[in-house]
């Protein structure tokens, strides 16, 4: 078995192509890299934009959930009515926790994770773009 592969190997040195071939081959690889980097990128930017895009009205919405909760009342008396805080402050973040609005809150911080993922992504493939294109100008 071992002289088998050693045979082989000795019979692919020889069968190597030629330099301009290899160059050829390389710069086709390369190529076909840049247009997957490219697709990679179109992709990552287009999910960048409409994530941002989709920010504005993850804000309005949650805005609107916490003008609608009691959760800036209950928050009010944090700072307003100490001495009905340090009586209360079990029934008081009870509340605070049941009045969050949370549902609101969720989105703003799903579209956000989307956005920083895709644009880190972006940054990612645009670099890899321009290193291909390096490569092959030279």
């Amino acid at each position: 078995m071992d002289s088998y592969l050693i045979r082989e190997l000795k019979r692919a040195e020889h069968a190597a192509p030629n330099s301009e071939l290899a160059s050829r081959i390389i710069a086709r690889i390369e190529r076909a890299k840049l247009e997957h980097e490219r697709m990679r990128a179109i992709f990552f930017g287009t999910a960048t934009l409409t994530s941002a895009i989709a920010f504005i009205p993850a804000l309005m919405f949650g805005a609107f959930e916490l003008s609608h909760s009691a959760f800036y009342e209950y928050a009010s008396l944090l700072f307003t009515d100490s001495g009905t805080l340090v009586t209360l402050w079990r029934e008081i973040g009870l509340a605070l926790i049941e009045s969050a609005p949370l549902f609101g809150a969720i989105t703003i911080l799903s579209v956000l994770f989307v956005f920083l993922t895709s644009a880190r992504g972006l940054t990612k493939h645009i670099n890899n773009l321009f290193s291909i294109q390096r490569r092959l100008a030279a």
